[in-house]
């Protein structure tokens, strides 16, 4: 699969449904941004670790990644350590929070633009979970990707291997019998065995 790292930037976002995963685009001092909210439930199924900070507030730590080529369309959470460079952290706002938030500078995209210039509230987009614990997630439609961004490397040329020569069948020589020759002129005589021998090795000569 093709996608690129988002480098972080924290921002606030709004509270969503416990089953529900949104992304939604406000303006804020430092310009546009992308709100990213999840669920509870949808981090429970995932199977990400909750770090609980204190008696208000609980973490999780993801990195983000652009789909780009053959993926574009979706971007990809991957559970990350809290002291990696890029991780995201996620967090719910108060005690009973229904979902942990955070938010993506739009101007960290290096290959997705906002179509709209207004403010677009979070929407519902869908979502699979693999079973490397990473998430699959629609991008939504506020959300363009552009394919001049990326260059494709060049996919390796696999020459076909050639086919093995067949072996040319060679039919066994066939064994001459040479039969004595009777000098006296009378009628060689043979015994039944020889007879079978004789009979044999005509047989194997001619096939």
């Amino acid at each position: 699969m093709a996608f690129v790292r988002l480098h972080k930037f924290r921002a606030g976002s709004s509270q969503i449904p416990r089953d529900e995963l949104r992304i939604g685009t406000t303006r804020q001092v430092n310009g546009r941004t992308i709100s990213i909210s999840l669920g509870r439930e949808i981090v429970e199924q995932s199977g990400w670790e909750v770090i609980q900070v204190n008696e208000n507030r609980q973490v999780i730590f993801l990195m983000l990644d652009e789909g780009v080529g053959d993926d574009a369309g979706f971007f990809l959470f991957t559970p990350a350590d809290k002291n990696e460079r890029d991780a995201y952290m996620f967090g719910s706002e108060r005690k009973g929070s229904n979902a942990y938030v955070n938010a993506v500078l739009a101007q960290k995209l290096k290959h997705y633009v906002l179509n709209p210039e207004e403010n677009v509230p979070p929407v519902k987009v869908e979502y699979s979970v693999e079973k490397d614990k990473s998430m699959l997630v629609a991008v939504p439609d506020f959300l363009r990707y552009n394919p001049l961004s990326y260059n494709e490397p060049p996919k390796e040329k696999v020459e076909p291997k050639p086919e093995p020569k067949r072996k040319e069948e060679t039919r066994p020589r066939p064994t001459l019998v040479t039969v004595p020759e009777d000098k006296s002129g009378d009628e060689i005589h043979l015994n039944r065995q020889q007879r079978r021998k004789l009979a044999s090795r005509v047989a194997n000569a001619l096939r």
